[in-house]
């Protein structure tokens, strides 16, 4: 096929996609000149200059030097034009294909494609064409998922997995090919539950109280004068402001099987198409909160080979109605079958979190508490008491309700208290079994090292030296066919050399 560039206009969507950072920099370098009281100095106004024409040279840069090549094999990019770095990728190591449209790209009519290789976790394993063609971005894709391996689903997966079931928001079947497709209010209630009203939403108030405090002429003392109005309008502030920027963020949320892959598409502003094959998923986690628990909704997140970073790459869904995420790991085909607490209630555990709850508020209290007491320290010390106590009490409960469990082929972690979590992965992923023991103390600490994007691991305290014989035991059979495999592989290489 033909070497392929990126389209001119490409560098007109990056500048408006960095236009707040752009008239950023020509703000701070206006007022620094224009006034005195302001003046950062020769070296300061250096520095805002170079950062500006670093930002504005930038995309003029990559769409002239950056070339592309596609075949039926893979792609390779080329970057560069003194330094000119060449990568080459086949269609079959990608494992994660995503399709973005931020709101500057999609004004022109172009996509911002994202390739993720799987086992690679240098820059490498990452290919990202900014302002490509939807025509050839829709093209990469189709040869992409043509040439991945299909995943064949495991008799024991399969035996444990019931049929997928179609639904949307209402519960209604959608078609053969939809799993789910979220509504706004679902949404809102997603937002609101996970925390991410709190993540959001505290920034913003934050913000806002700074403003007001600058140019609305209050003072430190009128803020306490009136602290209980502040409290209640920042805690609205913070809800209001989480659960419509989690709308705007998970916008049209809709999960598709196609075969063997499960496609993700979200986003108002900035829309997601993500493709992630089964045959690159190698965990799951399902989580729920307190309130989770209350309303019978579950987090899960797809663990996938080309997740770079801490989340990525990974399928990081928003909390579901517990029935459409067992909708959704049922669609894997089995790649893993969906962890226990999916098909159970959460109101059947939410007293115990409760309890653990009210433990960890009543021990972080009373820290602060004793604190005070014993040493009349200012008041944040007594709160960094309070919260470090907490911290402490979750670290500890984690670690005394976390149990570990193995049967071929899949390793999973459960814990439960303030919330319920579990890990699923899948044992052929597993590189690295870590007992540590303690002179004559029956516990073992145990940690399980895997591999998914990044290094990650699962840590967990047992007094059950069998399981660490059935944890050895899985390893070794997941082990025999990989080293099967690539003694196949070797013999095969040797054969081919011989008749050269």
């Amino acid at each position: 096929m033909p070497e392929h560039r990126l389209p001119a206009r490409a560098v007109l969507a990056s500048y408006l996609q960095g236009a707040p950072a752009i008239v950023g920099l020509v703000g701070v370098g206006v007022i620094a000149l224009t006034n005195a009281q302001f003046w950062l100095g020769r070296w300061g106004v250096f520095l805002i200059g170079a950062l500006l024409l670093a930002r504005l040279l930038q995309p003029v840069f990559t769409v002239a030097t950056l070339r592309y090549d596609l075949s039926d094999s893979g792609i390779r990019v080329v970057r560069g034009l003194l330094n000119r770095r060449s990568t080459s990728v086949s269609w079959a190591q990608v494992a994660v294909r995503e399709r973005a449209q931020p709101w500057a790209y999609r004004m022109l009519h172009l996509d911002v494609l994202t390739l993720r290789v799987g086992g690679e976790v240098t820059a490498d394993g990452v290919i990202e064409l900014e302002g490509i063609e939807p025509a050839i971005a829709a093209e990469i894709v189709e040869l992409a998922a043509q040439s991945h391996p299909r995943h064949e689903a495991s008799p024991e997966s399969v035996a444990e997995v019931p049929a997928p079931v179609v639904h949307d928001a209402l519960g209604e079947n959608v078609g053969s090919d939809t799993i789910y497709r979220a509504t706004t209010g679902q949404l809102l209630v997603s937002g609101l539950v996970q925390g991410q009203v709190v993540v959001i939403g505290t920034g913003a108030v934050l913000a806002a109280l700074d403003v007001v405090q600058q140019f609305g002429g209050w003072s430190d003392a009128t803020l306490l004068q009136n602290l209980p109005l502040v409290t209640t309008l920042a805690a609205a502030g913070i809800i209001v402001l989480g659960m419509l920027l989690a709308v705007v963020r998970f916008h049209g949320f809709e999960v598709v099987r196609d075969g063997d892959r499960l496609v993700l598409s979200y986003g108002l502003v900035e829309t997601h198409h993500r493709v992630v094959d089964a045959a690159s998923i190698v965990g799951v986690r399902a989580h729920r909160n307190a309130l989770e628990m209350l309303i019978d909704h579950v987090r899960i997140r797809l663990l996938s080979q080309g997740a770079i970073g801490s989340g990525a790459a990974n399928a990081i869904l928003p909390a579901l109605p517990r029935t459409i995420a067992a909708s959704v790991l049922e669609a894997t085909n089995g790649a893993l079958p969906a962890p226990t607490l999916v098909y159970r209630s959460g109101r059947r555990v939410l007293l115990p979190a409760a309890v653990a709850l009210l433990f960890t508020v009543g021990v972080s209290v009373g820290a602060g508490l004793l604190v005070s007491w014993l040493w009349a320290p200012p008041l944040f010390v007594a709160l960094i008491a309070a919260g470090a106590s907490a911290l402490l009490v979750i670290g500890v409960l984690s670690l005394v309700t976390r149990r570990l469990s193995a049967q071929h082929p899949h390793l999973c972690a459960r814990e439960q208290h303030l919330f319920e979590r579990t890990d699923l992965v899948r044992t052929a992923e597993v590189h690295l079994l870590s007992v540590v023991s303690v002179a004559r103390v029956r516990a073992r600490g145990v940690r399980v090292a895997y591999f998914a994007g990044m290094p990650r691991s699962i840590r967990a305290v047992t007094r059950n030296h069998e399981l660490l014989t059935d944890v050895r035991t899985t390893l070794g059979e997941a082990a025999a066919p990989l080293a099967a495999s690539r003694v196949r592989a070797r013999v095969r290489t040797h054969r081919e050399v011989a008749t050269r």
